[in-house]
């Protein structure tokens, strides 16, 4: 084993069919969406579907054998704005689907797009941590993103709390707003992700 570090490719946020949202003629297949990301120099995705986890075991199967790590995890609708929880290679999805449930997203409504967790980030990043999983705010600076969240003193406070291990941005001039409200009270980490599968088929 090579004693240098290694350095991956990783979308921690792709969507598939499971969103109601994404329509499966645009995405394929499981083995259409391994296929692509291969494709396009991926080494690791984490399946975050808007609250549901229905695709998870699908792609990490069709994943089997090749040079893709498939990532479980969801997209929470957290009564602030959007959360993923993404979890270790492997993890059973009944134990993601329990933190919904926790969280009030009953198996009734899981894959909706129209309801909410009854807490905000914080409190809901505390079970996807408590539970196993990484909590990391979704584009926090477009719509349903951390940086919506009108009281600045709650904002801060969200910002602070250390179940909350990253923020995904879509503009990274964006740091710099976030370190003005958080100072050096602590260091976050930063990630881009696509939001959606950006390795969709293409015709």
């Amino acid at each position: 084993m090579s004693e240098w570090a290694q350095f991956w490719a990783v979308d921690l946020h792709v969507h598939t069919p499971g969103s109601s949202d994404a329509r499966a003629e645009d995405y394929g297949t499981a083995e259409d969406v391994v296929s692509a990301a291969i494709a396009a120099g991926l080494d690791a995705i984490a399946i975050t579907d808007h609250n549901t986890t229905t695709w998870c075991e699908a792609v990490a199967k069709a994943a089997a054998g090749r040079p893709l790590v498939v990532l479980p995890g969801v997209e929470i609708s957290t009564d602030e704005g959007h959360l993923l929880a993404i979890f270790e290679e492997g993890t059973a999805c009944s134990t993601i689907d329990d933190v919904l449930a926790r969280l009030d997203i009953g198996r009734a409504d899981q894959g909706k797009l129209d309801i909410a967790a009854s807490v905000g980030f914080a409190e809901a990043a505390k079970e996807i941590v408590k539970a196993g999983g990484v909590a990391i705010a979704a584009h926090i600076d477009r719509e349903k993103g951390l940086l919506r969240i009108p009281v600045p003193a709650t904002l801060t406070r969200t910002l602070l709390e250390p179940c909350l291990s990253a923020l995904e941005v879509v503009d990274l001039g964006i740091r710099t707003d976030v370190g003005n409200k958080i100072g050096s009270r602590r260091s976050i980490a930063y990630v881009q992700g696509s939001d959606t599968n950006p390795h969709r088929r293409r015709e």
